[in-house]
């Protein structure tokens, strides 16, 4: 046994409790770091535990610093493992395998297992993330025996965890061991720490780990604080006749004018995957989608019940808060991507948490995407769940005089189309939406000028061209043959009839691209008599609302979307901050 490890105590895990956990501090450059360690067999005997330590006492500890193994903190991973010890790295070891084992014997259906061994493991995840803590799985090697008929299931989380956008990093354990069984076949010797020291520096992306490992003192305020330093130092700024609400960095600093939270994400985030197959008309479809979404929390403090529902004949999941029976208020969800991506999984929170805040039904809806289904399929799929709603409300526990709309990016293009056209909706939410796709139009005229110091910065300049000259990518895409692109129902910023539009909120970000054209259909909307609200939060860039739960200006937006909607169909003092 190693000379570092010789303080270790630890526990294996039960039938009912398949974990043992273990605290582990060693000293590195940047000072005392702690490690916790999670799995069915947390003890001096786990030789993989004991190998993956070693390495990243390696990588991280300096030549004079030990290992020193702390008591077991628990058996079963919460809030306390951060609580009281601080955790600054999660590694998910030996304990994948048994839960799928156990969970085999309760459950017949493959992807029952599936659904709660992910389910279980995204939980985990946003513990972690929420203490600021990062987290690596190990992926699942080969069953044998008895546990072939598993194999299915081991296939599937390997690849989500493969293809997880919410982990900082994994070991990919099954590779190692397809090289082992090769090497045996070939009877030659092999180097099993040398090669799990190349996997680990291949799948943990190392010194992004290490710069995570840092003292993350960014949140010297909570959430509830932040949000209420950015609304008390808001102010107005008066644009062509329109009151714009500006929302200051809650907590500035002298070095830059982005969020620090942002600034800190960008730097540090994990790199891009990259090697999904396809390939649309040159374009990389599939390594776009796989790199859509970031990590957000689940900020409900009551439970909202999901259920995957097929509405006239779109996918959907609708969220309702525990409890509620009929006569409900009502938002309809569509999420962003680009039109080529997105998925319900990255909007799930943001949409429970409405649903929590307006004491009513939010439907999610899983509209079909480009490029295998063109414009105006997608579009299609929303106005069908939409009429189906207000034609069966009865079904949902629905007032169909409460029903609102709300999208993000692409999500809100197709939003804004719909409510235009349906007299029913009584609000729509547009965050940092897609109103045209014709740079040069009668309405403004963008400029890089526009944004405040927009060169002072490498990071702001670059955030606000990313999603420039996005034209030709729509129409080799989404639209995919010749249209006139100022067409209502794709450029609905050219609606000629904008007095039927509906209460509206638009939120944008200071540094989008699509900051200014939001900003313009906002004030197009106001000129034409409609009870408007435009918000623009200073310091972030586009798909903020992606981090619910770690930026405050998404949680902020949530606030506004469901204060905004209780308003508009007469609800107006039910939701309290």
């Amino acid at each position: 046994m190693d000379k570092n490890l010789k303080n270790f105590n630890g526990i294996k895990g039960t039938e009912e409790n398949l974990t043992g956990i273990a605290k582990v501090n060693f000293n590195t450059e940047q000072g005392v770091r702690n490690l916790v360690l999670w799995g069915k067999e947390v003890d001096e005997n786990s030789y993989l535990s004991l190998r993956i330590l070693k390495r990243l006492h390696k990588y991280y500890g300096t030549d004079n610093s030990e290992i020193k193994f702390e008591k077991v903190l628990s058996d079963r991973f919460d809030e306390e493992v951060f609580n009281k010890n601080n955790a600054n790295l999660i590694l998910v070891v030996n304990s994948i395998n048994d839960l799928i084992r156990l969970e085999s014997n309760k459950l017949k259906e493959d992807y029952e297992i599936l659904n709660l061994i992910i389910k279980r493991f995204v939980r985990v995840i946003e513990i972690a993330h929420k203490n600021r803590a990062r987290i690596i799985f190990t992926t699942i090697p080969p069953f044998s025996g008895e546990n072939k008929s598993l194999e299915y299931v081991r296939n599937e989380i390997n690849s989500w965890i493969r293809n997880s956008t919410f982990l900082d990093g994994y070991l990919d354990l099954d590779k190692i061991v397809e090289k082992r069984l090769d090497v045996s076949k070939d009877k030659k010797e092999i180097n099993y720490d040398k090669e799990l020291e190349e996997y680990m520096v291949e799948n943990i992306f190392l010194d992004y780990i290490v710069e995570r490992l840092k003292p993350f003192e960014l949140d010297h305020m909570s959430q509830s604080d932040l949000i209420k330093a950015m609304n008390e130092n808001s102010r107005f700024i008066n644009e062509d006749g329109i009151d714009i609400l500006v929302k200051p960095i809650p907590d500035p600093v002298e070095e830059t004018r982005i969020d620090r939270r942002i600034k800190y994400f960008y730097e540090y985030k994990r790199p891009k995957r990259s090697g999904n197959p396809y390939v649309f008309a040159g374009e990389a479809v599939g390594d776009m989608r796989d790199n859509m979404g970031l990590l957000n929390l689940n900020l409900c403090k009551s439970n909202i019940l999901m259920s995957k529902e097929n509405i006239n004949g779109v996918n959907c999941r609708v969220y309702k808060k525990e409890g509620l029976k009929e006569n409900l208020p009502c938002i309809v969800y569509i999420h962003g991507g680009a039109f080529i991506g997105g998925s319900l999984d990255v909007s799930e929170n943001p949409c429970k948490l409405i649903a929590e805040g307006i004491n009513g039904v939010v439907i999610s809806v899983d509209y079909s995407l480009a490029p295998e289904n063109p414009y105006p399929l997608g579009l299609n799929d929303c106005r069908k769940v939409v009429e189906y709603i207000e034609e069966n409300n009865f079904l949902y526990g629905i007032d169909k005089n409460k029903i609102g709309i709300v999208g993000e990016s692409a999500g809100a293009n197709l939003a804004t189309i719909v409510a235009n056209e349906n007299s029913n909706i009584k609000f729509q939410g547009l965050v940092y939406p897609v109103v045209t796709f014709v740079e040069k139009n009668p309405f403004f005229n963008w400029d890089i000028d526009l944004y405040e110091n927009p060169y002072k910065e490498e990071k702001i300049y670059n955030f606000i061209n990313s999603l420039r000259n996005c034209e030709d990518l729509v129409q080799k895409l989404y639209i995919q043959r010749e249209l006139d692109p100022r067409r209502e129902d794709l450029s609905p910023i050219f609606n000629k009839n904008l007095s039927k539009a509906k209460k509206t909120l638009i939120v944008v970000s200071e540094y989008d691209y699509l900051r200014v054209q939001g900003e313009a259909y906002g004030k197009l909307i106001h000129k034409a008599g409609v009870e408007t609200k435009i918000i623009r939060y200073e310091g972030v860039n586009h798909a903020f609302l992606d981090n619910l739960g770690i930026y405050p200006q998404a949680e902020d937006t949530i606030n506004e979307i469901i204060k905004e909607f209780l308003d508009a169909v007469g609800n107006k003092n039910s939701f309290k901050l």
